[in-house]
């Protein structure tokens, strides 16, 4: 028997908070309303699944009833599929991973695979439904990123890059809040989707949608540039916090880089 294809299957999931006791959803924390889907072939780039999936029982809930940030974002012609709820989708979910499975080897991805990974498994409890078993080895792009982007000449470049849109936004008035989108309020190089897609297209006007397609794709550039170190597949990409990877190393930096 020959080795199969690996197939990476990039994954992100857009959530609110629901308070609705009249339909039994009081304190839903976390609850998935859209989920993004991008599965592509590693070796020659072929995406072979692209879909925006909605679970209705989550976006039909009125707004006064949601803590939202990104469900105004849809409307619901953005949709491919609509679920019902999230115990409806999963079935379906499971079954894809079933079928790919007969043909490549599956690796499944998320840039913040903490939230992500997170949020399936509380919809998955909350609802009763099981999880497909790749599900308990789901990968982070942002580890691998954060690997590449803590040490040498990558981490240089990003760090300065990251001061320099900063500083210069700031010069030219563009006001606090687009400061913020690469250094925290505490002197953090943002880690964020947004921001590294940002270093690695040279294009600081990037916006990160937050709707689950577009950023899956997103992310599967990101992936990419990762993919394309040679032993990359050595980094442990479990999901973690980033973010302290590279932002130990720029606070070296600030006395002299140190380019491990």
């Amino acid at each position: 028997m020959g080795f199969k294809t690996k197939l990476d299957v990039i994954v992100d999931c857009e959530t609110v908070n629901v308070y609705a006791p009249v339909w039994n959803m009081e304190n839903w924390d976390r609850a998935i309303f859209n989920v993004g889907i991008t599965a592509v072939e590693r070796i020659s780039r072929t995406v072979i699944c692209s879909k925006e999936i909605g679970i209705d029982k989550i976006w039909s809930v009125p707004k006064r009833f949601i803590q939202d940030f990104y469900r105004k974002n849809f409307t619901r012609a953005d949709f491919h599929m609509m679920f019902s709820s999230f115990k409806d989708f999963a079935p379906y979910f499971n079954e894809l991973l079933d079928d790919w499975s007969k043909q490549y080897s599956i690796e499944l991805w998320s840039y913040n695979a903490m939230f992500d990974s997170n949020a399936f498994f509380v919809n998955a409890d909350r609802e009763g439904v099981k999880l497909h078993k790749l599900t308990k080895d789901w990968k982070c792009i942002m580890m691998l990123t954060a690997h590449y982007l803590s040490y040498g000449t990558a981490a240089i470049q990003f760090c300065n890059w990251s001061v320099e849109q900063a500083y210069c936004d700031y010069l030219n008035g563009r006001g606090v809040a687009r400061v913020l989108e690469f250094i925290t309020p505490i002197g953090n190089v943002r880690t964020t989707a947004q921001n590294v897609h940002r270093f690695l297209s040279q294009n600081p006007e990037f916006i990160e949608l937050h709707k689950g397609l577009a950023d899956t794709e997103c992310e599967m550039d990101i992936l990419k540039w990762c993919q394309g170190h040679s032993g990359w597949t050595k980094i442990n990409a479990e999901p973690g916090i980033g973010w302290r990877l590279v932002n130990n190393s720029f606070e070296m930096g600030r006395n002299g880089f140190d380019s491990r």
